[in-house]
């Protein structure tokens, strides 16, 4: 008997396009946006120093994990909206939303 992984869905809206990412596992958002070729600022190898890939979470903002220390420092300093949240800092889970906006 085989079984079947789980898989999960993302929807990424970026440069006026819209594309679902399927993962299979949860994993960083930095690295799955990289993975799948996903256009987006970083430059800090997802140490949360640099505030580069800042994403706007339009969907589940609650079941993410709050900002740790590092990315509330970060966060403060810059005037992040509750919703905006470094893709390096988060888990990526099935049916999140998120808007990359590359400034």
């Amino acid at each position: 008997m085989f079984f079947k992984k789980p898989k999960f869905e993302l929807e990424v809206f970026f440069l006026n396009q819209k594309k679902t990412l399927v993962f299979y596992k949860s994993t960083n958002l930095l690295k799955l946006l990289i993975k799948h070729k996903i256009p987006i600022n970083y430059s800090c190898d997802g140490n949360a120093t640099c505030g580069t890939c800042k994403v706007e979470v339009l969907s589940s903002l609650d079941k993410l994990k709050p900002r740790n220390s590092l990315e509330k420092e970060l966060a403060n300093d810059r005037e992040f909206k509750s919703n905006e949240r470094l893709a390096c800092q988060i888990q990526a889970h099935d049916r999140l939303k998120i808007k990359i906006q590359n400034d």
